[in-house]
């Protein structure tokens, strides 16, 4: 547990890393409060967009947690 707490802190150290993190996630927001249906609730539809944008965020930091650089997985 400490050496996984380690790692995701070294990893935030880096700045790319958080504005990937702030793009896609804010994104995910955005898209799920104007795309989604308007018959879910305001809530449901930015929970449904951060969890797109979180999906963005595993996506594109996950390669460089285990040492990778590549964005394409």
């Amino acid at each position: 547990m400490v050496d996984t707490l380690r790692v995701l802190l070294d990893l935030f150290k880096r700045k790319d890393v958080i504005g990937f993190t702030v793009l896609f996630l804010t994104g995910g927001a955005l898209i799920g409060w104007f795309v989604l249906p308007q018959a879910w609730s305001p809530p449901m539809r930015v929970l449904a967009g951060l969890a797109m944008g979180l999906n963005g965020v595993i996506y594109v930091v996950g390669p460089r947690m285990i040492g990778g650089d590549d964005y394409d997985g």
